[in-house]
């Protein structure tokens, strides 16, 4: 109904996993070199917050942020704004699927796909594959399964009037997988597929 205000929310914590995005290629970059923050745009609230808590974390942890522009969902712009840099970065961070795509093929077009650590967001077929060939170094993920089940016991406390006063706001920490990991994470993917479990 109009006017009424959610009672709970269950999500990401999206500045959370742009934090940690900054603080492991602060870890393994040994706090020293460049990178670069390509951003999705201005107005989408999430991303926004990954791209704040990664920029933080990495200049806070000594990196230089040397390129932090916009290149959305346009691999072309993404090509222009890597092809003068990409010899002097040491790592990048995208902040979901689509900007991560993008800047992908930008690398393979670049020739550069491996060289740098490329530390993407969000895991569909493109990006696991691309993963699990080297071409991204590591990807953050949401635990979709859990933020579901959580919201399904959230709204049954609701239904039940246990929820308290305030606003009940549930965040999640995003998974970090890389190659030494997928094989694992598909596995409970499958396993909480089939079970209906987080």
């Amino acid at each position: 109904m109009p006017g009424r205000v959610a009672r709970g929310l269950v999500a990401t914590d999206n500045y959370r996993a742009g934090e940690q995005a900054g603080q492991y290629l602060v870890r393994a970059l040994g706090g020293r070199g460049t990178v670069a923050l390509l951003r999705l745009r201005p107005d989408v609230t999430s991303t926004t917050e990954r791209e704040r808590g990664f920029r933080q974390a990495a200049e806070a942890g000594g990196l230089q942020v040397l390129l932090d522009v916009y290149v959305g969902e346009d691999r072309q712009l993404a090509v222009q704004a890597l092809q003068g840099q990409v010899d002097q970065l040491d790592g990048l961070f995208t902040p979901n699927s689509t900007s991560s795509r993008a800047v992908l093929a930008a690398l393979r077009r670049l020739g550069k796909t491996g060289q740098l650590l490329h530390v993407g967001f969000d895991g569909d077929p493109l990006l696991i594959e691309a993963l699990r060939s080297g071409e991204i170094h590591s990807l953050y993920i949401q635990q979709a399964h859990l933020l579901g089940f959580r919201a399904v016991q959230l709204a049954a406390r609701a239904a039940r009037g246990e929820l308290p006063a305030e606003r009940v706001v549930v965040a999640l920490d995003a998974e970090r997988i890389d190659q030494g990991n997928l094989a694992q994470w598909e596995q409970t993917q499958l396993q909480n597929t089939l079970s209906g479990q987080p």
